[in-house]
């Protein structure tokens, strides 16, 4: 047992060091040498599932955060919103209207954010495919598909309020892809003046 997690006191001891890059480096590669001793062989798994996880949020660690360059407004209340898979924008939504609604298609599976053009981060999620397609039948059969299968009538798989419920995000499953859809109601121009 004690063998699963002896790469934690490797990389913990790699820490001890004067140059912590360098010890870490050579801590790394002897836990990978580790896969020719047979009683380490699953603390070397856990071990490259970890790494997985670390590279996977080593980006906000290390101070890589998505960016949103949008154009100047042309109008003081427009609002932008970025929408990031992977730290990629894919979508920039430009919020013109107090109240309104887009929808980002063609969504695989990633790391999505979304972040205010302050770069505040408002929504991060990894999405999976289970939360992207929908699920095929679990045997052969025949599947009837009504005329109101659009965006419409999907079901979201998850759904995020923000701002005090004044945006809303969810995820909506599809055959092959996903889709992002993004809702806002600030009130209406009368309720603002008040």
């Amino acid at each position: 047992m004690i063998e699963d997690v002896a790469f934690i006191a490797r990389i913990v001891s790699a820490y001890d060091a004067t140059d912590h890059r360098e010890a870490l480096r050579r801590a790394f590669a002897g836990i990978r040498e580790w896969v020719r001793v047979p009683k380490y062989r699953r603390g070397l798994v856990q071990f490259e599932q970890w790494m997985r996880i670390v590279a996977a949020w080593a980006p906000i660690a290390h101070g890589r955060r998505p960016r949103l360059s949008v154009e100047p407004r042309t109008d003081d209340k427009a609002v932008a919103l970025g929408l990031f898979a992977d730290l990629r924008c894919i979508a920039v939504v430009r919020m013109f209207s107090t109240a309104g609604r887009t929808s980002v298609r063609n969504l695989k599976a990633a790391r999505y954010q979304l972040v205010l053009e302050t770069g505040r981060v408002l929504w991060d999620a990894t999405l999976t495919d289970d939360d992207l397609q929908v699920a095929p039948p679990a045997k052969a059969s025949v599947t009837t598909v009504a005329a109101t299968t659009g965006e419409a009538h999907q079901e979201a798989s998850q759904r995020v309020t923000l701002l005090g419920g004044a945006l809303v995000v969810q995820v909506l499953r599809g055959f092959e892809t996903g889709v992002v859809r993004i809702a806002w109601d600030f009130g209406s121009e009368a309720d603002s003046e008040r």
